[in-house]
């Protein structure tokens, strides 16, 4: 066993909560969506599903806060479950269908590209009088291309990556537009180490959600302990994470990040120093290893998209620009 693997599996045990905590915390963030939801006078909550572990687990803390409003206050908050099975696989679909069944109070499935129906109680849509308008579209942006490459830019043309991120685009655009007709909000499934961490997002896509539940949790230790005392099935919690967008020939987020959550997790936390001087210490003798370079390479090179648009303001001698700067 090399240093790095050592120091992963000394440092995990000190990563992992309690059940305890965890139902805690399930039952602030559920109650917090409640009290949000019933100020504001919505009528529902809107998530995409896709049988992944983060959209189960929102599903589930949003049918809690659903409950809690009908028990407390006499108050319908529908809990819409969206199935957008753009590049999903079966197992993926048929445990989305479980979440939809169990969690949601209603919910269509959009099939975009003629998925086959399955027994469940979603209502099928078919979202393109053409089967294949999906590829069109994706074949549409590749025209972009030559212009791309005249410019100097021809390194960066990436197909799979670029269908990925309009995939997840039409992800938001069709939540939003639910989210509008139902008087609702989108809920984001991000979570801490994909949102803070790897910032492993689409700008314009899931990364755009108007509330996040489980923003603060982290994916390799927390998630799936969060998960469990919300009754998610054991096949959701253990399978490999995946965005379904199949830009990888793998299809899962450890292909795309070279590094488990859980190596995330620690790695961050090590950079961000929310360990004791002595763990510090030993992970500042790790900097050369491959695995922390991808990790905090990444860090580095998306944390732009945490610090969001720089806005032009009036300030008291005129117009100044502000913006949240980040360290590298």
């Amino acid at each position: 066993m090399n240093k790095y693997t050592n120091f992963i599996e000394k440092i995990s045990p000190l990563m992992i909560p309690t059940e305890n905590q965890m139902s805690k915390v399930a039952d602030i963030v559920s109650k917090q969506l409640a009290d949000y939801v019933y100020n504001a006078k919505l009528q529902s909550v809107v998530l995409g599903i896709s049988g992944g572990l983060d959209s189960a687990v929102v599903a589930a803390l949003a049918r809690k806060a659903s409950d809690y409003l009908k028990a407390e206050k006499d108050y319908d908050l529908k809990v819409i479950g969206v199935a957008i099975p753009l590049s999903t696989t079966n197992a993926h679909l048929e445990q989305a269908i479980w979440v939809g069944n169990t969690f949601c109070t209603s919910g269509p499935m959009l099939d975009f590209k003629s998925v086959a129906n399955s027994n469940n109680h979603f209502e099928i849509a078919n979202m393109w009088e053409q089967e294949n308008l999906l590829d069109q579209m994706i074949d549409t942006l590749q025209k972009l291309n030559p212009f791309v490459e005249r410019i100097g830019f021809g390194s960066n043309i990436d197909y799979k990556l670029s269908a990925g991120n309009l995939k997840s685009r039409l992800r938001m655009i069709t939540l939003y537009d639910l989210a509008k007709k139902t008087n609702g909000l989108v809920l984001g499934t991000g979570n801490w180490s994909e949102d803070h961490a790897a910032f492993f997002y689409t700008l314009g896509g899931d990364g755009q959600v108007d509330y996040s539940m489980i923003k603060g949790v982290n994916k390799g230790f927390e998630m799936p302990v969060l998960a469990k005392v919300l009754g998610i099935l054991d096949s959701i919690i253990e399978q490999a994470p995946s965005d379904g967008l199949q830009v990888t020939h793998a299809n899962t987020d450890e292909a795309q990040l070279g590094a488990t959550y859980k190596e995330v997790d620690i790695i961050i936390n090590c950079y961000l120093g929310n360990f004791n001087p002595d763990i510090l210490e030993e992970f500042k003798t790790l900097m050369d290893n491959e695995t922390i370079q991808k990790v905090l390479y990444r860090y580095k090179a998306y944390k732009y998209k945490e610090a969001g648009e720089v806005s032009i303001e009036r300030g008291d001698n005129g117009l100044k620009a502000t913006y949240q700067s980040y360290p590298y």
